[in-house]
């Protein structure tokens, strides 16, 4: 049996971020970036894996603060599907305590100053998605 698994896969990471977008942001993020995602014109991704502990996300090390009217989120993120050419993320970021009631999710536009992303040199599945 053979299948082509990129299709399912672009269309997934999209889908797993734009829920959050949809129910979660404001009306401003609401409207600036779900047209464009859900038309095909712009990508969005789900960054909640992380180089040290996978996919745990109780156990989330990313951090998020306020400081001079801005958020500031430190830490990085792996296997973010679509990743690489998405322009619009949706990242799990520690705000509080432990476990997962400590966890935020922020809206960030790739072109923010101070993201940045590094393709993966060797991958062994799913090479269909970046």
């Amino acid at each position: 049996m053979c299948g082509a698994n990129g299709v399912p896969a672009a269309l997934n990471g999209r889908m797993i971020s734009i829920e959050p977008i949809q129910r979660l942001a404001n009306a401003d993020i609401r409207s600036r970036a779900l047209p464009d995602i859900v038309s095909g014109r712009k990508g969005s991704s789900l960054g909640i894996t992380e180089p040290s502990g996978g996919s745990d996300v109780a156990g989330m090390k990313t951090t998020a603060r306020f400081d001079s009217g801005t958020n500031v989120i430190n830490e990085s993120k792996t296997f973010i599907t679509g990743g690489m050419t998405s322009d619009f993320f949706v990242i799990g970021a520690r705000t509080g305590g432990d476990g997962l009631a400590g966890i935020s999710l922020f809206f960030v536009d790739a072109a923010t100053p101070g993201f940045s992303r590094t393709p993966l040199d060797r991958k062994m599945v799913w090479w269909c998605a970046d």
